[in-house]
């Protein structure tokens, strides 16, 4: 996957996180909690899932770059690499 086919990926992703969301406001102001509950449950899903999309397109080009020992700029920082790195064990091993 190259950047321009994440950021589209991301843009997919997130709308669904905001559209259900909408929703779930919907449903609030009808009173209907045990939609508002599910549908703000797959919102931060939808959001989640964008977020694990970019740390492994991340993560991937990182462990690439290390591998060639060359570090350009869109990479990211050894933080971000980190932090998605134990995001994506953790999403794996549940």
């Amino acid at each position: 996957m190259n950047a321009e086919q994440l950021e589209s990926l991301l843009e997919y992703r997130l709308g669904q996180a905001r559209e259900t969301l909408r929703e779930a406001e919907i449903l609030y102001e009808a009173s209907a909690l045990r939609g508002v509950v599910n549908r703000s449950y797959y919102s931060m899903f939808y959001a989640l899932l964008a977020l694990l999309d970019e740390c492994t397109f991340h993560t991937t080009r990182t462990k690439a770059v290390t591998a060639t020992g060359t570090h350009p700029a869109e990479v990211g920082s050894a933080r971000t690499f980190s932090f998605c790195t134990t995001l994506n064990h953790l999403a794996m091993s549940s």
